[in-house]
């Protein structure tokens, strides 16, 4: 860096001279031995016995007492205070007067590029897919910290009624299998917390009866009495439907509903149960009334409805048509738009589609909307996937892809990112970062493949 050294000219300092000469107030400059501030080397009235001028006594002549050259008192040895050495003032040690610190100078994040560990928004970036083999068929799979030491795990429910698990060290690598000791039935299996305790549990709905696994922290699980069902669970969602902090079981089995209330030590009391004409295909959650109560979300054969939670039972008190008309196969709830109301995503295999519809509070809907997919979408998973606030939409496909539309707001969504897979896909969950980059990853199944795909973001 070049600096720009001032001094101060002979002509100068004879015109200050003649100014204090003149004042009303004269005092006899110093003399040489007679230093009143202890400099009785120099006698320039300074304190500094190198005779510069400067009050400094390292004698460098910048005035600086650190003795560190840049002319700074602070003595950070950067020259303006701001502990960057470029003296460019912004912070960021570049020299650009950018304080992102990106060294392009404009002053915004830096721009999108997969690969540079750079989470930026509008960015949506997978590639680093862990492949695993269950060694029977595989219903279910999700990102679960089983051991309770803070990174997520992979754990995932097989055919013959067991479950595994390979424990992540929360940079995207995973150990060996790990077998549990029990057997619970095949079925389908979802992670929450349902004993108050903060860790992971587990609720598996095999084909006549509902279980909940409780956490130990350490990677084993006690089981919780069974609870008996009629017939088979078509699909199985866990929240907390009557009102407390508790999350219940919903599951359906053709067009019955199944409400299972948890008494808050992860038993199962008063189940409640509703009758449908139409079969449901898919179930999920959400506050679409804005009464803080979640309310159920029912795909079908013919659309999709809102069902209004009234905090205590599955007897809702109100239905919202949501506009929908498509065969519902899987759908998912999030906010596409920002808006802190929530949204219903949805795939239809029979059509090809991808299809969303925005709340707007009140169980109220805009017009439904939707794209064509090919590959025969069947699953579906929300999240913010690009970083930029709002949920963008992943789907799963029979031809062995995974497409991401991104969200543009109330515009609708980007065309797909598409990521190729070694499987069809059945399941597909965004349960968290599993790798710790700062971006949500997903997980997907094949159930007569028996294998599991962790797909991870690389930003």
């Amino acid at each position: 860096m070049i600096r720009t050294v001032l001094r101060a000219s002979p002509a100068l300092l004879s015109v200050s001279a003649l100014v204090l000469f003149a004042g009303a107030c004269f005092q006899e400059p110093p003399q040489p031995g007679n230093d009143e501030t202890g400099d009785t080397s120099a006698g320039d009235g300074d304190g500094d016995p190198s005779g510069d001028g400067d009050g400094d006594p390292t004698g460098d002549g910048d005035g600086d007492p650190s003795g560190d050259g840049d002319g700074d008192p602070t003595g950070d040895g950067d020259g303006d205070g701001d502990g960057d050495p470029s003296g460019d003032g912004d912070g960021d040690g570049d020299g650009d007067g950018d304080p992102t610190g990106d060294g392009d100078g404009d002053g915004d994040p830096p721009d999108p590029l997969c690969g540079d560990s750079i989470p930026v928004p509008g960015e949506i970036c997978f590639s680093d897919l862990e492949l695993f083999v269950g060694g029977d068929v595989v219903y279910s799979a999700h990102f679960a910290d089983v051991n309770d030491d803070g990174n997520l795990d992979i754990v995932y429910l097989l055919g013959d009624g067991t479950i595994q698990y390979h424990i992540g060290t929360g940079e995207g690598v995973f150990g060996g299998k790990v077998d549990m000791s029990l057997a619970v039935g095949s079925g389908l299996m979802m992670t929450a917390h349902l004993d108050g305790d903060a860790r992971i549990d587990m609720v598996v709905g095999s084909y006549t009866q509902l279980q909940a696994l409780l956490g130990n922290g350490n990677g084993g699980f006690g089981q919780s009495a069974q609870v008996a069902l009629a017939t088979d669970i078509s699909a199985l969602w866990v929240g907390p439907f009557d009102g407390d902090a508790d999350n219940d079981v919903l599951s359906v089995f053709g067009g019955t509903v199944r409400l299972d209330l948890n008494n808050g030590a992860g038993a199962f009391v008063m189940p409640f149960e509703n009758q449908s004409a139409n079969p449901i295909t898919a179930i999920a959650a959400g506050d679409f009334t804005g009464d803080s109560l979640a309310d159920a979300v029912f795909g079908r054969t013919n659309g999709i409805n809102v069902r209004q939670g009234n905090g205590n039972s599955i007897l809702f008190n109100t239905n919202f048509n949501t506009g929908v008309v498509a065969n519902v196969a899987a759908l998912a709830v999030g906010d596409f738009n920002g808006d802190d109301k929530p949204d219903i995503g949805y795939v239809d295999e029979v059509a090809n589609n991808v299809g969303w519809v925005l709340g707007v509070g009140a169980g109220a809907f805009l017009t439904p909307e939707q794209v064509s997919c090919l590959g025969g979408p069947r699953a579906i998973a929300v999240a913010d996937f690009d970083s930029d606030g709002n949920d963008d939409i992943a789907v799963g496909t029979g031809a062995n892809r995974v497409w991401v539309y991104r969200s543009l707001g109330d515009d609708g969504f980007d065309e797909p990112v598409e990521i190729a897979l070694a499987i069809a896909v059945d399941t597909l969950f965004a349960d968290g970062d599993a790798n710790g980059d700062g971006v949500i990853d997903l997980i997907a199944t094949h159930t007569n493949s028996e294998q599991v795909v962790a797909i991870l973001s690389t930003p």
